[in-house]
């Protein structure tokens, strides 16, 4: 039997807004909508990475310290580093820019996509933050891909606590996230956290040309470090290209993190193993449809479609695609790139 691509791309295809408008425009991407069109919307209800997760690898978690070691694995110096100075016990957790916007007895999470920071903007927080948790015994790691991690040694200011995943908060109020006397210990930290962002030169930049603040930030997927990069291989595991590292750092086989400038490791990957089982696992359109990004939900819709559109023709009938309504295959695909195409 032929291997399939088993692609897992939430976000693909959500449900009209309130007025009955759909963010799709076939005149950009006519193959993807089509298929669209036939198959029922499905709304992104939950964590895209913890929905990836329980997709490919049940019974198991997101992990911040699987996904650090494994966006580091092209740099292991970088991925030990931490070892040299976190006592045993310690904790890795992913560490996002968030702005909570301040509304009638609540305020809402609103993510980096909202915040858009400059990358001099990142670097001037970055260099602060850092002397800021040091106080704490805290450390900020940054990733080759510029992803925040907060390493966390035992009996820190923080308690034992973390946040749900960022994915359940976007666009929804703040409140209930922080409540449990289990949270009362990093809510105190959180608290102290954003007093100090409130007065950062960035901040205040921002505020004085009417831009959203990073206010606060979100600690989730808490694990204990150092973890095991991609554990003994699996037979029939297969290869999996996908911009989670959490992900990546788990799956019993070859792994390679991409993004949309990437993406055509993808298909380098078809041609030189040909029967090898391949997935693919893109959150963006997720991601950017919790935080009402419309020009970048567009943007992933445009590299979906030029990276199936390009795939040798021998896949195009074996592609097995999952929005999050379950996994369906595309038997007509063959066919429909020679009328298109």
């Amino acid at each position: 039997m032929s291997p399939v691509l088993d692609c897992f791309i939430p976000g693909l295809n959500p449900p009209p807004d309130e007025e009955g408008a759909t963010w799709l425009r076939p005149e950009e991407t006519p193959w993807l909508n089509r298929w669209l069109q036939r198959h029922p919307p499905s709304a992104v209800r939950n964590d895209p990475a913890q929905d990836a997760q329980a997709r490919l690898l049940p019974g198991t978690v997101v992990r911040a310290s699987a996904a650090w070691l494994a966006e580091c694995q092209s740099q292991p110096a970088l991925a030990t580093a931490p070892t040299a100075t976190l006592p045993t016990g310690s904790s890795l957790a992913f560490l996002h820019p968030v702005h909570l916007q301040a509304g009638i007895d609540t305020a809402v999470v609103l993510g980096e996509r909202f915040l858009a920071l400059t990358p001099d903007e990142r670097r001037a927080f970055e260099t602060d933050l850092r002397a800021f948790l040091a106080e704490d015994a805290l450390h900020l790691l940054t990733a080759p891909s510029g992803r925040w991690y907060l390493a966390i040694p035992p009996d820190s200011p923080l308690g034992d606590a973390a946040l749900p995943p960022l994915g359940e908060a976007l666009n929804r109020s703040a409140q209930s996230f922080f409540e449990g006397d289990e949270r009362r210990a990093l809510r105190r930290w959180l608290t102290e956290l954003q007093m100090w962002l409130y007065s950062h030169p960035v901040n205040a930049e921002r505020a004085r040309r009417g831009q959203p603040e990073m206010n606060s930030l979100w600690l989730w997927a808490r694990s204990p470090f150092p973890a095991t990069v991609n554990p003994a291989a699996t037979p029939g595991a297969g290869t999996l290209f996908t911009d989670l590292p959490s992900l990546a750092g788990c799956w019993p086989g070859r792994s390679q993190l991409i993004d949309s400038r990437a993406i055509e490791s993808l298909i380098e990957a078809i041609q030189q193993n040909p029967e090898s089982p391949l997935h693919l696992v893109w959150t963006e359109p997720a991601y950017a449809l919790l935080e009402g990004d419309f020009a970048g939900w567009q943007q992933a819709l445009r590299t979906v479609e030029q990276c199936l559109a390009s795939l040798p023709a021998g896949w195009r009938s074996r592609i097995r695609l999952d929005t999050g309504a379950g996994a369906r295959a595309l038997p007509g695909w063959r066919n429909l790139w020679g009328r298109l195409g």
